[in-house]
Protein backbone atom coordinates (compact mmCIF):
# COMPACT_ATOMS: atom_id res chain seq x y z
CA UNK A 1 0.00 0.00 0.00
CA UNK A 2 1.47 3.42 -0.94
CA UNK A 3 1.71 6.43 1.42
CA UNK A 4 -1.48 8.06 3.14
CA UNK A 5 -3.00 11.09 1.40
CA UNK A 6 -1.60 14.07 3.29
CA UNK A 7 -4.88 15.70 5.21
CA UNK A 8 -5.64 19.07 5.30
CA UNK A 9 -3.27 20.33 7.74
CA UNK A 10 -0.09 18.41 6.05
CA UNK A 11 -0.90 21.45 2.88
CA UNK A 12 -0.64 24.26 5.19
CA UNK A 13 2.72 26.08 6.29
CA UNK A 14 3.83 25.07 9.58
CA UNK A 15 2.52 27.73 11.47
CA UNK A 16 -0.52 27.18 10.90
CA UNK A 17 -1.23 23.32 10.56
CA UNK A 18 -3.51 23.47 13.74
CA UNK A 19 -5.86 25.19 11.51
CA UNK A 20 -8.48 22.80 10.43
CA UNK A 21 -8.94 21.18 14.36
CA UNK A 22 -9.12 25.10 15.66
CA UNK A 23 -11.65 25.40 12.91
CA UNK A 24 -13.39 21.97 13.56
CA UNK A 25 -14.13 22.60 17.25
CA UNK A 26 -14.68 26.54 16.43
CA UNK A 27 -18.23 27.80 16.21
CA UNK A 28 -19.43 29.57 13.32
CA UNK A 29 -18.63 33.12 14.30
CA UNK A 30 -15.70 31.79 16.02
CA UNK A 31 -14.59 30.37 12.64
CA UNK A 32 -15.15 33.56 10.74
CA UNK A 33 -12.93 35.47 13.15
CA UNK A 34 -10.24 33.11 12.67
CA UNK A 35 -10.23 33.35 8.80
CA UNK A 36 -10.56 36.54 8.71
CA UNK A 37 -7.21 36.74 11.14
CA UNK A 38 -5.51 33.96 9.09
CA UNK A 39 -6.16 34.58 5.28
CA UNK A 40 -4.98 37.70 4.84
CA UNK A 41 -1.70 36.68 5.97
CA UNK A 42 -1.92 33.26 3.93
CA UNK A 43 -2.81 35.24 0.60
CA UNK A 44 0.26 37.74 1.02
CA UNK A 45 2.22 34.79 0.82
CA UNK A 46 0.74 33.54 -2.15
CA UNK A 47 1.99 33.69 -5.55
CA UNK A 48 0.92 36.06 -8.26
CA UNK A 49 -1.35 34.36 -10.91
CA UNK A 50 -0.26 34.39 -14.29
CA UNK A 51 -1.50 37.06 -16.62
CA UNK A 52 -3.14 34.44 -18.85
CA UNK A 53 -4.98 32.67 -15.95
CA UNK A 54 -6.33 36.19 -14.73
CA UNK A 55 -7.65 37.23 -18.13
CA UNK A 56 -9.35 33.59 -18.19
CA UNK A 57 -11.03 33.90 -14.57
CA UNK A 58 -12.15 37.58 -16.07
CA UNK A 59 -13.38 36.61 -19.22
CA UNK A 60 -15.11 33.74 -17.35
CA UNK A 61 -16.94 35.61 -14.79
CA UNK A 62 -16.14 39.06 -15.56
CA UNK A 63 -19.24 41.41 -16.67
CA UNK A 64 -20.81 39.83 -19.68
CA UNK A 65 -19.44 36.39 -19.19
CA UNK A 66 -20.38 33.81 -21.87
CA UNK A 67 -22.48 37.07 -23.97
CA UNK A 68 -20.17 35.50 -26.72
CA UNK A 69 -20.77 31.97 -26.58
CA UNK A 70 -24.88 32.59 -26.16
CA UNK A 71 -24.69 35.00 -29.26
CA UNK A 72 -22.92 32.48 -31.82
CA UNK A 73 -26.12 29.83 -31.19
CA UNK A 74 -28.50 32.13 -32.49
Amino acid sequence: MGPAAPGPGDLLPPALRHLPAQLEEADRPERLRVLDRVLPALLDRSPALAPEVAWAWHARTGPGAGCASRSRRR
